[in-house]
């Protein structure tokens, strides 16, 4: 392992497997889903079981399709993953802390709409939502991909795959405002993108470089590592949480595994007010001292969410602390204030991501609105 790669392992120009540019945009019609673009980003509006609702969906590729709905009455956004069906349904799961949630809406989504029956259990009810794209901001979805070879010249070689995708802001405000979006996504690289495709390119070379990087001294024609670990992979996806004026949240979720027993992820989230201008942070919106009341109303809605009885230690089970203080990874809704935690933040890896969304009116006492 302490020999240097030869000259020809040296990284080789990188593939472009995904690049959405080259992709057809036209209608793809896969299980469930008919006459609807490949790759798209749109707000749908309707009801589940008579209640209004807006969903925020996004399109990846032909069968991967993700995002968020609200009950527009109660404000706390939920998350969705589409889930594989054969019975010529679009199925999406609610997301569940357990990863076993039983709530579910099947049905078609075609030209626009999306109809069938939401069920949680033995209950079932009827959802109806059309497309409804009136006063959001409007985004371009940009898929890429990439493969980067540890030795370019064997087809058994280990490699590095990543996958991203950005949201670009196209329209539906000011320039000015949505020049301050793209800049907020993009302020990690340190300078400015005049296009999406550039900076998903920026953030697929940027692991490619690490792979070659800290692999650069193993002999790989002799090292005892396990195959595994000297093949590394990452996704990057973008969703949106929420997109109703003044307020617009963006997820950034990801997961890498760069070798070792498990992979690392989690989603931070980046929160607008498009009034202002302005990506916020907690100072922005809390008054000084806001810690110790939005402490409690955590807690209080951990012990909820995880049955965690009121005279249980939170240190006797899952967490690593007896409390739980607010971080920036938060954004609010126009009814909810949400913080949420990566694995390993304020648990074990085993918790995954712990999201926690508290009533606006149990904070209002340190809210400076």
């Amino acid at each position: 392992m302490g020999l240097l790669i030869a000259a020809a392992c040296q990284p080789q120009t990188s593939s472009n497997n995904g690049d959405s540019s080259q992709v057809s945009e036209t209608a793809v019609d896969v299980h469930g889903v008919s006459n609807m673009p490949t790759r798209f980003y749109k707000q749908f509006k309707g009801t589940i079981a008579g209640q209004p609702v807006t969903m925020q969906l996004i399109r990846s590729s032909a069968n991967d399709i993700s995002g968020y709905y609200v009950y527009d009455k109660i404000g706390e956004p939920i998350k969705l993953y589409s889930k594989q069906d054969t019975t010529g349904y679009l199925v999406l799961i609610e997301e569940n802390y357990s990863g076993e949630s039983e709530n579910e809406l099947k049905g078609k989504l075609e030209s626009g709409a999306y109809a069938g029956n939401w069920t949680s259990g033995t209950k079932t009810y009827p959802f109806s939502l059309k497309e409804d794209n009136t006063g959001i901001i409007e985004f371009k979805l940009v898929v890429m991909s990439d493969t980067t070879k540890l030795r370019p010249n064997d087809p058994k070689s280990p490699s590095s795959s990543s996958e991203v995708s950005v949201l670009w802001p196209i329209g539906g405000a000011p320039e000015e405002t949505l020049q301050m979006i793209r800049d907020t996504i993009t302020k990690s690289e340190k300078k400015r993108f005049t296009d999406a495709e550039a900076y998903a390119r920026t953030l697929l070379n940027s692991f490619n470089d690490a792979y070659m990087g800290d692999l650069k001294d193993v002999d790989t024609t002799e090292t005892g590592m396990p195959s595994a670990a000297l093949q590394w992979w990452s996704q990057n996806n973008m969703d949106v949480v929420w997109n109703r004026y003044p307020y617009l949240v963006l997820e950034n979720s990801y997961y890498e595994f760069t070798g070792g027993a498990h992979g690392n992820g989690g989603s931070m989230y980046t929160f607008f007010d498009l009034a202002k201008n302005k990506s916020i942070k907690p100072g922005d919106v809390f008054k000084p001292g806001y810690e110790s009341v939005v402490g409690k109303a955590l807690e209080k809605a951990f012990r909820k969410k995880y049955g965690v009885g009121d005279n249980e230690e939170l240190d006797k089970g899952l967490l690593f602390d007896k409390t739980i203080k607010p971080n920036d990874n938060f954004y609010m809704t126009d009814k909810y204030v949400v913080f949420s935690y990566t694995p390993y933040e304020i648990a074990a890896y085993a918790a995954g991501q712990i999201t926690l969304a508290i009533p606006v009116e149990e904070i209002k006492s340190v809210l400076n609105r």
